[in-house]
């Protein structure tokens, strides 16, 4: 094994560096050393003392076995990678799993070289039986020890054999039965022939027995007629009496019921009064307020009126302005095309006044444009108007162009931002999420618009509230631990208001109720991981995507429970119950 096909191993070469006393095989220590060098990679002692078992003929790792021996390190420290990853997913933040996940896991690994006996030796032989669980050191080695098929075969044949014994044993235990029964039978057999003349002279003293009884009886029958004869006479006295003091009793009543009557009638017209009355005044003032509803609105309307007039007005002046802007123009290119003809200095120098003269016209015929077009914007309160006058007017202010009105200019600004800040709080009232609300509110309260818009901030505050508190719901979903989970998973037969809570959580969140109507459904659904886990499903949950005929199902569902009835009986349930009923309200009001 020195050479292979005429060249020299080089890890031959790295083996009997290893091997330093020259004693011509390497121990498991040595081996581990040598694979953190050579791999850089850290694989566990216990691992590299498996490898030796596995391949090697003893406890030592002689030559020949060194390159076999490096590739079953190899496979178990790749294996090992991956086993860990899986072992962190079935632990969720605890440093171990259960027996039953430990099974799952090595059946997986395993798949067809599962062995069944393995398996409970493994458990029989640790180092605490019965802990609660185990950690990936106490497995590793376990998982990666791969069955080959004829150890399979064999196991398989030795199981054979000893149910062949086992069968064996049973028919000579069934012989020994046989025997043991034919021998009962014939001792039973003795036993009723004995107890049958005992029975006999039994018989015959009962017979006696029962002579004297009955003439016994017969006296106390005698003795017993008289004293029902008696009793009976006396009974009928008493229910006589008892009759008597009933219908006096009854009498007392229905006189006590029919005052009762009178009083509640005599208190139902005095409420029907009250009642008639707070409905009238009811009627007056919401007839008050809808007519003090009514005036707002025809004095929006008529303040909507006015401006519009002035903002037509301002419109038609705009024009006129625009159009004595461009005449001037044209006045002024006339101009100066005759100076530009003139032949004498004396005309050059009236061309150029001319010219100059109209120019200043244009510009103020501009400047009356833009302050007519900002007045306009300003009274139509409409952002498409407002943007682009805003605009021109800063250019030209840009261009120092005179008479332009910069206060106008400035109140055009405010309005435009006011509008502006409008839209982006009525938008974000309608997308529904805290930041956007949070962003737009500050805004409105940086701007100075609270008065202006204090209708739309009430509502976005009301709104911002029920979202912060959904999302708050959300939190104390997501801050469950896992023992709270693990809580509600565990209950084999839950208390209904449980079962409830859990159905309509799982239907908030897109499963069908026949999906959950058993509870061994629900419980898989709630172990389940990753992308799949309960947690995280309900960190991703949007109320908008609830259809209506879900939130009926889950209203219907909970409406016989209240908080405290869900708390008694889980306090993990109660976490989901409060989130359940949060996200079908933020659904409503979205769909709204």
């Amino acid at each position: 094994m020195a050479t292979e096909n005429g060249h020299h191993l080089p890890f031959l070469d790295v083996f009997r560096a290893q091997d330093r006393g020259f004693k011509g095989f390497l121990t498991a220590d040595e081996l581990w050393h040598l694979y953190v060098e050579l791999r850089s990679e850290h694989l566990s002692l216990q691992q590299v003392v498996a490898s030796v078992e596995a391949v090697c003929a003893g406890d030592t790792c002689d030559p020949d076995e060194f390159l076999d021996c490096l590739k079953e390190m190899d496979r178990r420290y790749a294996l090992v990678q991956d086993l860990r990853w899986e072992f962190c997913m079935l632990a969720s933040n605890e440093e171990t799993i259960s027996e039953s996940q430990v099974l799952f896991l090595m059946k997986a690994v395993h798949n067809e070289l599962f062995s069944q006996k393995r398996w409970e030796h493994f458990i029989s032989k640790r180092v605490k039986p019965g802990a609660r669980g185990l950690t990936f050191d106490e497995i590793e080695v376990e998982l990666c020890n791969i069955p080959d098929r004829e150890f399979i075969e064999w196991e398989r044949e030795m199981e054979e054999k000893a149910r062949a014994e086992a069968a064996r044993q049973e028919q000579e235990e069934r012989k020994k039965r046989q025997i043991e029964d034919e021998k009962r039978r014939k001792e039973e057999e003795e036993k009723v022939r004995k107890l049958r003349e005992e029975q006999r002279k039994q018989a015959a003293e009962a017979r006696k027995r029962k002579e004297t009884e009955e003439k016994k009886q017969r006296e106390r029958d005698e003795l017993a007629r008289r004293e029902k004869d008696e009793r009976e006479k006396k009974e009928a006295e008493e229910k006589r009496l008892k009759e008597e003091q009933a219908e006096k009793e009854k009498q007392r009543r229905e006189e006590q019921e029919r005052l009762k009557r009178e009083e509640e009638s005599r208190l139902a017209v005095e409420c029907a009064a009250e009642a008639e009355r707070q409905q009238a005044e009811e009627a007056k003032k919401k007839q008050e307020e809808e007519e003090r509803i009514k005036q707002e609105e025809q004095r929006k309307l008529e303040e909507e009126h006015r401006r519009e007039e002035e903002a037509k007005q301002a419109e038609q002046l705009a024009e006129e302005a625009g159009k004595a802007e461009a005449a001037a123009a044209e006045e002024a290119r006339q101009a100066a095309e005759e100076a530009a003809k003139a032949q004498t200095e004396e005309d050059k120098r009236k061309a150029k006044e001319r010219e100059e003269a109209l120019k200043k016209k244009q510009r103020k015929e501009k400047a009356k444009r833009i302050n007519n077009n900002l007045q306009g914007a300003i009274k139509s309160r409409q952002i498409e108007r407002l943007e682009p006058a805003v605009r021109e007017a800063e250019e030209s202010q840009k261009d120092n162009l005179e008479d332009l009105d910069d206060r106008k200019l400035q109140e055009a600004r405010r309005v435009l931002e006011q509008l502006q800040t409008a839209k982006n709080l009525n938008n974000a009232i309608g997308q529904r999420k805290v930041e956007a609300l949070d962003a737009a509110m500050k805004a409105v309260k940086h701007g100075g618009y609270e008065h202006e818009l204090a209708k739309e901030m009430a509502e976005a505050s009301h709104l911002l509230s029920k979202l912060k508190r959904l999302e708050q719901l959300k939190k104390e979903v997501l801050n469950l631990d896992s023992r709270t989970i693990a809580e509600l998973k565990s209950y084999s037969k839950p208390p209904q208001a449980v079962h409830d809570v859990m159905i309509s959580t799982f239907l908030i969140l897109g499963h069908s109720e026949k999906e959950t109507r058993k509870w061994q459904a629900i419980q898989a659904l709630i172990g389940k991981t990753g992308k799949e886990s309960l947690k995280r499903r309900v960190g991703e949950c949007e109320p908008e995507k609830i259809k209506s005929e879900t939130q009926a199902r889950v209203e219907a569902i909970l409406k016989q429970y209240d908080l405290q009835v869900i708390s008694e009986a889980s306090k993990g349930a109660a976490v989901f119950y409060v989130w359940v009923l949060g996200m079908v309200e933020e659904s409503k009001a979205s769909a709204k």
